[in-house]
Order: C-alpha cells, then sequence, then structure tokens
C-alpha cells in the first residue's frame, strides 16, 4: 500500500474510533509509527488530511451503495443490504466524530449534507420506483416526499441528542430508522419479504 492511502487509511480508523479533535498529527504519527514529516510531505496540515479522509469515506459510501443496489434481488434488498453496510461502519465511530466535523469542518460537513440531498435522495427515489414495479411499495404516497422524510433522518440521527429520552447508540438509531422507513412504504407482500429477511 502506498505511503499516502496507508495514512489515509489509519487516519480514517484512528478518527472514527476517538473522534477528530482530540487527535494531534503527534498521534497520528506515533499510531502509523512514522514521522510527522513523512505525513506533512503528502498532506500540509491537519486540515487537509481530513478533508481526504473525509473525501475517501464518502466515495466508498458511493461505491458500496451501488454495488448494493446493482446486486440485490429487489427493492427491499437493495435497503437491507446497505444498511448492513451502514450500521457496520457506525458501530464503531465515536459519537464525538460528527460533532467534530460540524463544528470544526464546516466545508466536510456541507459535503456531507450535500451527499444526503443529492446522493441518497437520488437513490431512495429510484428505489422506491423499483419497488413499486416489483409490488413490494405502496403506490399512495408522494415519493419526493418520503425520499425527502428519509434524508431528514439520516441527516438527523447523527445529531447529538436526536433520541429523546434514552441514551440510544447511533447504529441502533439507524436500523430502528431503516425499519421504520421500510415499514411505512412496504405492501403486504413488501411486508411479508422483509418479516423474512430483516436480519440487520
Amino acid at each position: 500500500m502506498e505511503t499516502r492511502d496507508l495514512i489515509i487509511k489509519k487516519a480514517e480508523s484512528i478518527f472514527m474510533r476517538i473522534g477528530i479533535k482530540s487527535v494531534s498529527m503527534d498521534d497520528l504519527a506515533r499510531e502509523l509509527g512514522m514521522s510527522k514529516k513523512t505525513i506533512y510531505q503528502h498532506f500540509k496540515d491537519k486540515r487537509e488530511l481530513v478533508n481526504t479522509v473525509f473525501d475517501n469515506h464518502l466515495s466508498n459510501d458511493k461505491d458500496v451503495c451501488n454495488t448494493c443496489f446493482e446486486e440485490a434481488t429487489n427493492a427491499i434488498e437493495q435497503v437491507l443490504e446497505m444498511s448492513k453496510y451502514v450500521h457496520k461502519s457506525l458501530e464503531g465511530m465515536n459519537p464525538a466524530v460528527m460533532y467534530d466535523i460540524q463544528k470544526y469542518y464546516p466545508n466536510c460537513w456541507q459535503k456531507f449534507q450535500n451527499f444526503t440531498t443529492e446522493f441518497i435522495f437520488k437513490n431512495i427515489k429510484q428505489n422506491i420506483i423499483q419497488g413499486r414495479k416489483e409490488g413490494l411499495y405502496r403506490e399512495n404516497f408522494n415519493i419526493d416526499i418520503v425520499a425527502s422524510i428519509y434524508v431528514c433522518l439520516v441527516q438527523n440521527m447523527v445529531q447529538p441528542g436526536f433520541a429523546i429520552g434514552q441514551n440510544i447508540e447511533i447504529p441502533n438509531l439507524q436500523a430502528e430508522a431503516i425499519h421504520y422507513h421500510l415499514n411505512s412504504i412496504c405492501t403486504n407482500k413488501g411486508t411479508d419479504y422483509l418479516n423474512e429477511h430483516l436480519k440487520l
């Protein structure tokens, strides 16, 4: 693996586990087993590294989503397979990560917002259209509104305090959001399929 790619991969792992603000370049160098000078040969500062890591993460999310949608046998399986990937990636994420992104890296936060309002919105719309053709999703709802509600769920469940009254971890919150979304739009046929395969 190229040194630059290794730095990106390791930095993402550390950021996800600890958070971004609390990790210094000294910490990264120590974890990587290399000098700060080597890191600075590839990234001029921590901000550039964070931006690169974030761009890489979103690009990987898009690739996985596209693969899930291409390989799944139907619309519900598309959502469930993508949800499995998201659930797994969130399991090791420190809640401070999204707070740090929002507060200290507003350009990254804007990229996340754009990712949800453009890429996710488009894919959920396509998923609903496919699901209707397959008889898995109901016909009597507005696609744009439901897709917008889904995007709002994605955007807001990473916000501190979204789950009122309980200390619920983000992966569990994400799983419930998927259940909520699918159960609200499925036909009887879709619900039967969902109940048989609902293991995230």
